[in-house]
């Protein structure tokens, strides 16, 4: 079953499609949101709030092919949606939001379906839309990517700024060598996993290492601790852009492995953290202001204050 529904989105998704399709559009939602973030200047610029989360948000909607859709509600939505997924303490108010997502997103399909029917394109739901999948079936894929398609993108661009600003050697390094920023990119996915903890349920009990889990247990995957142990990864809490490459969880593994890690890789790894960096030279983190760190199920800088000369 799995197979069947990764293979509708699989192909949407595949490098050569992403330079072809959307590229472009990854460029040019970066250097939109670029220009807020020098509009707001040096004073009270915020690369999460001006650049990395409307942009990890616009190329989200563009891919979905979300027709009419604003960068503000498709963060809300997301926003919602991940709280969901992470409400282990059962907060009502967060399912209320949650299924005022769903509901959305399922109002905004009624009229998708039908449009992309006639009006075929390279977009993800365009791809659902001309598959044999069914409604529910579409629905579910589309809240999923929803949730989980903007946070990554997003915190992998100000967790880089925020790495790099405190290595000023590795920064000077890239700057030289641009071949390395896809190494940027890799190293801080796995060093400050944007995704923390996969919520898994046994299927059976099992013993782990030497823990009695019973079957139908709730299991925490801690994706930010795998991605830094020791026996795999030397010296794991240093950002090292040099170091040998190795498999991490950051986008998952397998069969689950993310769909859209090319997207990402393509988004913030190719185009928003270079375009960045080199439009803005002297971009470095402003230290007078405040930079804040959040989430569990989705990790990152909320805020980060940055500045220029």
């Amino acid at each position: 079953e799995h197979a069947e529904e990764r293979s509708v989105v699989n192909p949407a998704l595949r490098p050569a499609n992403l330079r072809t399709t959307w590229r472009s559009a990854f460029e040019r939602n970066a250097r939109t949101h670029l220009t807020t973030l020098r509009e707001r200047g040096p004073e009270d610029a915020d690369v999460n709030r001006d650049y990395a989360a409307p942009v990890a948000a616009q190329n989200l909607i563009d891919i979905l092919g979300f027709r009419g859709v604003s960068v503000s509600v498709m963060q809300q939505w997301s926003h919602a949606l991940v709280s969901g997924i992470s409400n282990l303490t059962d907060d009502a108010d967060t399912w209320t939001r949650n299924d005022e997502a769903r509901e959305a997103i399922r109002a905004l399909l009624d009229d998708l379906i039908p449009y992309y029917r006639s009006h075929p394109d390279g977009s993800i739901v365009s791809a659902f839309v001309a598959s044999e999948l069914t409604r529910s079936q579409i629905d579910a894929n589309v809240g999923l990517i929803v949730s989980g398609g903007m946070n990554e993108p997003q915190h992998a661009i100000t967790s880089a700024v925020w790495a790099l600003d405190r290595d000023p050697e590795q920064l000077a390094r890239v700057r030289a060598d641009p071949s390395l920023w896809s190494a940027v990119f890799d190293e801080t996915v796995r060093w400050a996993s944007p995704i923390g903890m996969y919520r898994r349920v046994t299927t059976r009990e099992t013993v782990l290492e030497g823990i009695s889990i019973p079957a139908g247990a709730a299991v925490g995957v801690v994706v930010g601790a795998a991605n830094r142990d020791p026996a795999l990864f030397e010296d794991p809490d240093r950002f090292d852009i040099t170091r040998p490459k190795r498999p991490h969880l950051a986008f998952g593994s397998g069969v689950h492995l993310c769909a859209g890690h090319w997207a990402a890789r393509m988004g913030v790894g190719d185009v928003a953290i270079p375009l960045l960096f080199s439009e803005i030279p002297d971009l470095r983190v402003d230290t007078r202001r405040e930079s804040i760190w959040r989430g569990w199920f989705f990790r990152g800088l909320s805020t980060l204050p940055v500045t220029w000369s």
